[in-house]
């Protein structure tokens, strides 16, 4: 909810500040407003309705999914002195997740009958590391 809160104050800022469009903005800003109050609540009735725990692990498989290559990224980045071949990244992110959703699917059949829950988010962001580990160069690229 935050990262969606903080996307719509930078579109408004980005758009708020054009020139000659004041009045025209103003109204379409208090439109949106009405239409995210709206989506927002939307989506508080349909979680409501479905009052279930389901809806809310499916939230975070999905983020396991999505969030693994920031993770993966973020250690290397923080952590290393790695040079990496920048041009591979969007590559090895995308490689990461396939592998991952592919892990989880056949997790039961080739890991003795372990399922895998919310640490799908370690594996993911591990098997980024080792793509970028393996995506590294020698030499410092300047």
């Amino acid at each position: 909810m935050n990262s969606f809160v903080e996307m719509w104050n930078e579109f408004v800022k980005q758009f708020i500040t054009l020139k000659g469009y004041e009045n025209v903005l103003q109204g379409l800003w208090a439109t949106m407003q009405i239409a995210v109050i709206g989506l927002l609540i939307g989506i508080v009735i349909l979680f409501n309705t479905f009052n279930d725990d389901s809806v809310v692990n499916a939230i975070f498989k999905f983020a396991g999914y999505t969030y693994g290559p920031l993770l993966g990224l973020f250690v290397v980045g923080m952590f290393t002195k790695w040079n990496i071949r920048d041009r591979l990244v969007p590559s090895i992110a995308t490689i990461s997740i396939i592998a991952t959703v592919l892990i989880d699917r056949f997790s039961v059949e080739l890991l003795f009958g372990y399922k895998f829950g919310f640490e799908i988010l370690l594996l993911n962001g591990t098997l980024t590391i080792l793509g970028l580990l393996l995506c590294r160069t020698q030499h410092s690229q300047k």
